[in-house]
This record gives C-alpha cells, structure tokens and sequence, in this order.
C-alpha cells in the first residue's frame, strides 16, 4: 500500500512539473517537430515578434516611430530546412550572434541549423549596435541584455515558423523599378543600379497568404536623423503587404552598397533631427515598393511543385582593415579571426538556395551594384541576393572603384580590396553548384 501511494505521489510530483513546463516554456520550444515527407513539394511557415529595444536605454532616442521585428520564413523540403530570418537592425555578427542561433535552434528543435540565414535589413534607426562597429559592445545595455534578448527572440521565432508549416505554393514575379534610388559613387550622374524588385509569395492549399517576401536594394536611411527608433521604409513596406494579402511580410535588401533611395540626396539627409517628414518619406517609399511587388506578383507564375536544393561554400577573406583589426582585438567587436603569415583572415560563407527557376545567394556584407549585375548575369530568370546576411562584414567594393581618397565612408568600412573578388568566385561556384536542369533546361534571365 505505501508503495502504490509513494506511486501516485510520484506521478503527481511528474504531471505538476510537465504542466509547469507547458505554463513557462514557449509553444514554439514545447511543440514537437513534425517532419514532412513531402514529395516534390515544399512546406512553408512563417513567423514575426518584436525586437524593439528598451527605450529608457538608447540614447539619443526618445521614443518609437515603429517597432522592429525579427522575421522568418522556414521553407522545408524533405529533411531540408532553411530558416531565412530579416531583422530590423544595422548588421549582425556571425561568432556572437549566428552560430549560437544555429547551435541553439539544433538543440531546441531537432533540426540542423545550418541554413539558418540571418540577414539584416540596415536601418540606421535601431537605436542598437550589437555588431560593436559604433561601440555597441561597449555599452551594458547592449553587450549584457539586448544582445541576449536577439538570441533568444530569434530562436523563438524560427520555432513559431517551424510550427506554422503547411504545404505551400510559391507565386514568384519581378519587376523593374524606376527613379526611387540612385547611385551615390556617381552622384549627380548616373550611375550602375540593379533596379529589379523580386518577390515571392507563399500560399496555403486553402489559398491563405503565408508571406511576401521582397529583395530590392536601397539603404534604409530616411530616418536616420531623427530620434525614434524605426525600421524606416522596410517597417512600412512589410505592413503594407501584411494588410494587403495576409501572413508575414518580409524584406531582404540587395545590393544597396553604393544605393540610397532619392529621399536621401548624396551623403546628407535632407531632413532636421526630428522632422516628422522623414517617417511621412519612408512610409510613402516603402508603400511604393509595396505596390512594386504586388504588380511583380500579379505578373508572376505560380509553381505547385518545387524541390528545395542548398549550398553552401566557405570563404577565408583577408582581414586588411588595420581599424576592423585593432576593434577585433580589443574586444569592440567580437569577431573570430586566424593569425596567417603576419597577418589574419576572416573566415565567412555564402549559401545557396535553389527552388526550381528561383535561386537565393546570401552576401556577407554590402554589395555594390557592379557586382550584383554580374551575379544575376549567372543567375536564373529569379535571382535573390539577399544582403547583410550570414553576417555584415561592411562594404564590398569592385577593385577597379577602391578609392579611399575620394571622401565615401565605404573603404573604412570594409574588410579591404580583396574582399570582392575573393567573395565574387565564391558566389559564383555556389551558383555552380546549384544548376540543373529544370523541366529539362536551364532557365535563362
């Protein structure tokens, strides 16, 4: 008899701590995988919560225009997954902030996490710096209670995605887009723009709106003199596309290196420290891009069938930047680095993925124009080269335009003139690794 009571104690004691877990552990860590055999289709999940930062600890901001927002869509195929996470912030790191992601979302949830990709969408309006390039890490704030926060909302949030996976159609379109940007190497000339606006949109066998995603290059700088926090044209973009269609809307910038959008003249804001006209400019061009790619969209085609093929190809980049060296070395920045021959490297990646005639690159920094042309030159009819994204190594400049004399902030903030070409071939094997024949050819842009 005391054995069956001790029996029942026990069970009881075990119930009370599995229904404490359900009360305290987040739904997208207390859920279990479901892995999907799914033939020649795709599933697809998405999910968005709020990074915004602690507005009593941000100086000099004083408030928020809008929140930011961590963004995710999970797209898987067979064993496959590939997280493809935008974050409403300047850049991210890979060694403090993408590996553990990754290491962190293979042990929640039981998936590789390899292909999870965090991008950056670059506003300049975050209020946080949590890659250290401004003294970030640094601050208390930032180094001991934002940074871990990012890490735990972004684990959270490919956990949301991964739970919301259903069977997926994918509706994919492009279109060009005129007189919104310019170039600013060649300012008041004209200079190389990529100008094509690509976007895919994911559905549901019940035709219900999974998400948007758009890539198109263009600095998010409109609001980057005022003092609130804002995701600036990106914030308004993405909600315009969630009113429109439903799910989540995310966004990926381009090749925006040398690309800032006509709103921001030069290198100046035309704008005071907090005129209300930059968040009324922002919310006018992120609508405008929002109604671009609903136009790409219903110009697309729509694939029902689509299997799912990654790559991913490693990269060691001369670390030449003597300032990125002295911030790395004094801790500013916490990057990992490997002494060589008196001197150190950087080793980063890029990842491919590829869904029938629809291919993604991921860059490690911010790409000019010149070299997105090239790319997608080799690229299929929808080509994505989704910046800042692995990590932000800073600006990648073609040797031919390396000029440090010429008053641009892009060769101070770049790993050094050997980035380009070193990471050009690597982009391009990656693209050599993913062709194939779709229904029987190679489609050409």
């Amino acid at each position: 008899m005391k054995k069956a009571k001790g029996k029942v104690i026990f069970l009881s004691a075990a119930l009370l701590v599995v229904l404490s877990l359900s009360i305290f552990i987040p739904d997208s860590i207390a859920k279990p995988v479901i892995r999907h055999d799914n033939g020649n289709g795709i599933y697809v999940g998405a999910a968005k919560v709020v990074i915004t930062p602690n507005l009593q600890k941000v100086s000099p901001y004083v408030g928020k225009n809008d929140d930011l927002h961590a963004r995710c869509v999970l797209i898987s195929w067979k064993n496959i997954y590939v997280a493809l996470v935008s974050l409403d912030l300047l850049g991210v790191g890979l060694t403090d902030i993408v590996l553990p992601i990754r290491n962190k979302v293979n042990e929640t949830y039981g998936i590789p996490g390899d292909y999870v990709l965090i991008g950056s969408t670059h506003t300049h309006a975050s209020g946080v710096d949590v890659q250290g390039v401004y003294g970030g890490n640094t601050k208390p704030y930032i180094f001991k209670e934002y940074k871990p926060f990012l890490i735990e909302k972004i684990v959270e949030v490919v956990g949301l995605a991964l739970n919301d996976l259903r069977r997926s159609t994918v509706q994919i379109g492009t279109i060009w887009v005129n007189n919104l940007t310019f170039n600013r190497r060649y300012y008041p000339a004209e200079g190389p723009k990529d100008d094509e606006l690509t976007a895919l949109r994911f559905r549901d066998l019940d035709n219900q709106t999974i998400a948007t995603l758009v890539n198109f290059p263009s600095h998010p700088v409109i609001t980057m003199t005022g003092n609130l926090i804002s995701a600036d044209f990106v914030g308004y973009l993405c909600g315009r596309l969630e009113d429109e269609f439903g799910g989540v809307g995310i966004f990926f910038n381009g090749a925006q290196g040398n690309i800032n959008p006509f709103m921001f003249i030069k290198y100046n804001s035309p704008y005071q420290r907090g005129d209300p006209k930059m968040y009324e400019a922002a919310e006018e061009f992120g609508n405008d891009l929002a109604e671009y790619a609903m136009q790409a969209l219903n110009g697309g085609k729509v694939f029902k069938n689509l299997p799912l093929e990654v790559a991913k190809v490693s990269v060691d980049l001369p670390l030449e930047n003597q300032s990125f060296i002295w911030a790395i070395l004094n801790g500013l920045i916490i990057r990992q680095i490997i002494p060589v021959d008196g001197g150190y490297i950087m080793q980063t990646e890029v990842s491919g993925i590829k869904m029938g005639p629809i291919e993604m690159l991921t860059v490690p920094g911010e790409l000019f124009s010149e070299l997105a042309l090239l790319l997608k030159g080799n690229m299929p009819k929808y080509g994505f080269l989704l910046g800042l994204t692995t990590e932000a190594l800073g600006y990648i400049i073609p040797p031919d335009q390396w000029n440090p004399g010429a008053g641009e902030v892009g060769e101070s903030m770049s790993v050094g003139p050997k980035t380009a070409p070193i990471l050009v071939d690597a982009l391009l094997q990656t693209i050599s690794e993913l062709e194939y024949d779709y229904e029987g050819a190679r489609l050409q842009r």
